[in-house]
C-alpha cells in the first residue's frame, strides 16, 4: 500500500513482480500515491496476478504511469488466472493498460493511452465496467468472450462505443445506469446486446443498432431519443 504523499519510482519500472517456476504470484496493490516507471512499465506484472487498487473516490489524484505500459500483466504460468483492477485515479502509458490474464477492470477515472490504445485485453471472459466519471482515452479492446459493462445510477455520457470500444462480445447496461452514447455510436451486428437501465442519444449524437437488443426490465426507458439525434 502506498499512501496519499508516496512516490515509488523506477528508471525502468516502478514496480515489478515476477513470479518464477511452477508457482505464480497473488498480487495485492493499493496505490493512494504515485507509482511510475521512466523509461518502462509503471506496475509490471510478470506471471502473477491480483487485485489492484488505484486511488478512491476520496482520493483520485492517485496515479499509475510509464512509457511504455502503465500497467502491463503477462499470462500467468496458471491459465486463467484472474486479474483485479479498479481505477478512481489515472492510469497512463503508451498503452493504459495491456493485460494477458483474465481481467475485470472496473473504471471510475481515467485511462490514457499515449500511443492510441487506452486497454488492450488478451485474455478469455475479459470485463470491463466503467462508472460514470470515468473515461478513456485512446481505444479499448477487447475480444468476442469479453463483455463490457455500463453501471452506476446516476446520468453519465461515453464516446466511441463501436469505434473507439470495440470487438467485445457482449454489451451490458446495468439496472437504474442511464447512459448517453455520445457522438457517432455503433452497437455492431453479432453484440450480445442486454440493456437493463437506460440508453440515450442527445442532441447531435448518431446511434447505430444492429444488434438485437435485450430489455428484460421493459422498453419504456430502454431507449431514449431527443430532439437532434438520429438513430
Amino acid at each position: 500500500t502506498s499512501g496519499t504523499l508516496a512516490l515509488i519510482a523506477g528508471d525502468q519500472d516502478g514496480i515489478l513482480l515476477d513470479s518464477k517456476g511452477s508457482v505464480y504470484g497473488d498480487a495485492s496493490i493499493a496505490n493512494f500515491g504515485s507509482i511510475a516507471g521512466t523509461h518502462g512499465t509503471g506496475l509490471y506484472l510478470k506471471q502473477a496476478y491480483g487485485v489492484i487498487v488505484n486511488g478512491a473516490t476520496t482520493q483520485m489524484a492517485a496515479a499509475i504511469s510509464g512509457l511504455n505500459f502503465g500497467i502491463e500483466a503477462v499470462q500467468p504460468v496458471v491459465a486463467g488466472a484472474p486479474l483485479t483492477i479498479t481505477n478512481f485515479g489515472t492510469i497512463m502509458g503508451g498503452v493504459g493498460i495491456s493485460s494477458l490474464a483474465r481481467t475485470t477492470l472496473t473504471n471510475a477515472g481515467t485511462i490514457v493511452g499515449n500511443g492510441g490504445t487506452a486497454v488492450a485485453l488478451g485474455g478469455t471472459s475479459d470485463v470491463v465496467v466503467v462508472e460514470p466519471g470515468g473515461k478513456f482515452v485512446g481505444r479499448v479492446k477487447g475480444g468476442p468472450t469479453d463483455r463490457f459493462e455500463l453501471a452506476g445510477t446516476v446520468p453519465a455520457t461515453l464516446t466511441g462505443v463501436g469505434v473507439a470500444v470495440a470487438n467485445f462480445g457482449t454489451l451490458t447496461v446495468d439496472a437504474n445506469a442511464i447512459w448517453d452514447l455520445a457522438g457517432s455510436a455503433t452497437i455492431g451486428a453479432g453484440v450480445s446486446f442486454t440493456n437493463n437501465g437506460t440508453i440515450q442519444a442527445n442532441a447531435g449524437d448518431h446511434l447505430t443498432i444492429l444488434a438485437d437488443m435485450s430489455a428484460p426490465a421493459g422498453p419504456n426507458n430502454a431507449l431514449q431519443v431527443f430532439p437532434g439525434a438520429t438513430i
